[in-house]
């Protein structure tokens, strides 16, 4: 193969919580040095017939735990060249999914940039400021 690979961090994260693996353990499996663009989104969750299951729905705010592993694969990832953040359009119908959408933004772009921008505390929220 030679030829580059998008990794989809928030479906990585729906198999951590899906599977009990560890991030570590399934980005042990991916060649890294390969990733050229890196995909990021919100999930929900969905009451399988078992367990509850986490599903890459693109539908809500970036869990925390997807903003941990943008700024680990950065590290591990020397070639990404794009980060995509992605989110349907039909669920920021509310003012407040608006404001988690660019704060979720603002957080992205903070990770990507290095984390050079301070943040800002607003109320309970918290936004890249300049």
């Amino acid at each position: 193969m030679d030829g580059f690979l998008l990794l989809d961090l928030h479906n990585l994260y729906c198999q951590v919580c899906n599977f009990q693996i560890s991030a570590e353990v399934l980005l042990g499996l991916y060649p890294l040095h390969r990733v050229r663009e890196l995909h990021i989104s919100g999930g929900s969750w969905s009451q399988g017939t078992r367990a509850r299951i986490r599903r890459d729905t693109h539908d809500e705010a970036v869990p925390e735990a997807v903003f941990e592993l943008l700024a680990l694969v950065l590290e591990r990832c020397p070639q990404v060249e794009a980060v995509i953040f992605e989110r349907l359009g039909h669920s920021l119908g509310w003012i407040d999914e608006q404001f988690r959408f660019r704060l979720d933004f603002a957080r992205i772009k903070q990770i990507v940039d290095g984390a050079t921008a301070p943040l800002v505390a607003l109320g309970d929220e918290v936004y890249a400021g300049a």
